[in-house]
């Protein structure tokens, strides 16, 4: 897995994941939904590399203290 990076996306808070596998996508994402139920954010997928969009920056920093 490549370096995440954190990046302001208008309102919202973009996590680029880069290329990851469906195991690894579908673990972060479990992650998020347990901490913190549907309501966390969206998932963006472009030519193979993951985005994570967070509505709420403390949500996207406990997403990178812990996977990145």
């Amino acid at each position: 897995m490549k370096k995440i990076t954190l990046d302001r996306l208008d309102d919202k808070w973009m996590v680029d994941l880069g290329k990851v596998t469906m195991q690894e996508r579908d673990q972060m994402l479990e992650w998020c939904f347990q901490n913190w139920g549907n309501q966390w954010g969206e998932v963006d997928t472009k030519f193979d590399f993951t985005f994570l969009i967070f509505h709420q920056l403390s949500h996207a920093n406990w997403f990178m203290l812990k996977w990145a």
